[in-house]
């Protein structure tokens, strides 16, 4: 079952070949002749401009108040009234925003505005002391700490463990960083124990293996600051294979022939189980065994915070089952399981379970069976490829 095209249909779907714009902070910087804190009041359409109620200005000549500023190259989506870190470029144009539950003492996540795609900033997190630091100096330094921890489906709860990490970092001007990393308590296996570092500001990653039939990959998302301004307290856990629990990390590490995870799900409607296996080939996004036949998933978009999503199974050319699946409840931090690595449908799951309405086809009639629910029932490992193949 290995849905190539079914995978290329959700890459163009998923945004995978929208364009990137990737600039450095030092861009920014040098490129901003204004840097404020304020309240976004939102825009002005005849005029083309924001206002903006400054209360604090970074960079250059004091500003106090609201203040108006032209559109650069993208339109904000940021809620009037939000706090924001305003970048201000030579034309007087709003063209990179801050955000933060604390300026002063969290967090501070860059962006860039644009129409046409993700405008990114690397490094895309720092705080108000690094920020310093880095125009007063050229250069800013902190460490990225924190403990491993594991996602269960079984136990269906994260695992804590005692391995710890530490990676420090210093942010040269000209965009080069430089990396070190420690870890306590962390067993490899038969994987390398000296991983490769990337830092990109709001996340570090730590790679042991590339391979894609057997990786091992550890990543970090920053959640805090520490007291000192410049360091960090991150959520390390095990991005590829994504989802491992605690004693599925240590059978991995250790057997070669263990590959990614698979995922049986359920789908309950009316008192009725269906099972819908997920991920159990390369590039498979799964089947249901509806009344003892199988029927290949041929299609797949995941909800949203305020869009609904659809699975669809049969053939190309004629669909048999059909569920429409709820958008994601608004009590859930959606904008985290965006940033989760792996498959964002296996994401939410981790969450919350999938809720949605399911439909059959009969004699081309599309008919209702109900309200449905859909968890994961298990997880198990694959093959892996490189050995099978």
């Amino acid at each position: 079952m290995k849905n190539l095209l079914v995978g290329l249909l959700l890459a163009v779907g998923t945004g995978l070949y929208a364009k990137t714009t990737i600039i450095s902070i030092e861009g920014v910087m040098v490129q901003s002749k204004s840097i404020v804190i304020g309240t976004y009041l939102g825009e002005y359409v005849q005029s083309k401009s924001y206002h903006i109620d400054v209360d604090t200005t970074i960079k250059g000549a004091k500003r106090d108040g609201i203040i108006s500023v032209g559109k650069a190259q993208g339109i904000p989506r940021i809620a009037p009234g939000t706090k924001v870190m305003v970048f201000i470029n030579q034309y007087d144009q709003w063209e990179w925003v801050g955000k933060s539950s604390d300026f002063n003492r969290g967090v501070i996540y860059l962006s860039g505005h644009s129409d046409h795609g993700e405008y990114d900033v690397y490094p895309d997190a720092i705080s108000l002391v690094q920020m310093s630091d880095f125009m007063k100096t050229g250069k800013y330094s902190g460490v990225i700490e924190g403990n491993l921890r594991f996602w269960s489906f079984e136990k269906d709860a994260y695992e804590a463990t005692p391995t710890y990490f530490a990676i420090m970092y210093t942010y040269f001007n000209k965009d080069s960083v430089t990396t070190r990393s420690l870890a306590g308590g962390l067993h490899t296996g038969t994987f390398n124990s000296n991983p490769e570092v990337y830092f990109a500001g709001s996340q570090v990653i730590l790679t042991y293996e590339k391979n894609q039939d057997r990786p091992l990959e550890i990543g970090g998302f920053i959640d805090s600051v520490k007291s000192n301004g410049r360091d960090f307290v991150a959520d390390f856990q095990v991005w590829q294979p994504s989802n491992l629990s605690q004693q599925q990390f240590a059978q991995y590490t250790v057997k070669p022939e263990l590959g990614w995870l698979c995922y049986d799900l359920v789908v309950n409607v009316n008192g009725k189980s269906y099972a819908y296996v997920f991920g159990e080939e390369e590039e498979d996004i799964g089947y249901i065994t509806v009344n003892g036949e199988q029927f290949e998933c041929t299609q797949m978009s995941m909800p949203t915070d305020d869009q609904t999503g659809i699975i669809k199974f049969g053939t190309w050319s004629q669909t048999e089952v059909e569920i429409v699946l709820d958008e994601v409840t608004p009590a859930i931090d959606f904008d985290r399981v965006r940033r989760m690595p792996g498959v964002r449908m296996i994401n939410i799951l981790r969450v919350t379970p999938l809720l949605g309405e399911m439909f059959v086809y009969e004699d081309g009639v599309r008919l209702s069976r109900g309200r449905c629910v859909i968890d994961v029932a298990k997880t198990r490992f694959t093959q892996n490829r490189a050995i099978t193949n």
